[in-house]
């Protein structure tokens, strides 16, 4: 269980991350246009400010998503380890 919670707490994380990460990418190679502004030139000033926006709606999807996928690998990974302790 504490494997399961664990994994849920670091996934959220890193979907937080992962979103920023792509609001950053985003940003830089096409501007400000999707979040901020039109006309925005690309580079990383708009990258920062669409990661930022990006993660000031989304965080809440992010986060879901990413704890729901670390809690299964967490969950499996203590699966796996009973299963293993059990037949060595």
């Amino acid at each position: 269980m504490t494997r399961t919670v664990v994994g849920a707490a670091v996934g959220a994380v890193l979907g937080i991350f992962a979103l920023a990460v792509w609001g950053m990418v985003e940003g830089y190679c096409h501007g400000g246009a999707m979040a901020v502004r039109q006309g925005m030139p690309p580079g990383l000033h708009a990258g920062f400010l669409v990661a930022g926006v990006a993660v000031a709606y989304f965080w809440w999807l992010a986060a879901a998503v990413g704890a729901w996928v670390g809690g299964l690998i967490g969950l499996g990974s203590a699966a796996f380890h009973r299963w293993w302790k059990d037949n060595t």
